[in-house]
């Protein structure tokens, strides 16, 4: 999975590759929510 990727931080320029990357794929409003998702998942860790 791409989120084991990134580092913990939101400012990890793999963290933005991987919001682009999404944003790409997915319309917008599945995007919001999804990239909330994955903050909350890297703020707790």
């Amino acid at each position: 999975m791409k989120e084991e990727i990134v580092i913990k931080s939101q400012y990890n320029p793999l963290f933005i590759q991987l919001l682009i990357e999404v944003k790409n794929r997915m319309s917008n409003h599945l995007v919001e929510p999804m990239l909330k998702k994955i903050i909350i998942i890297f703020d707790i860790e």
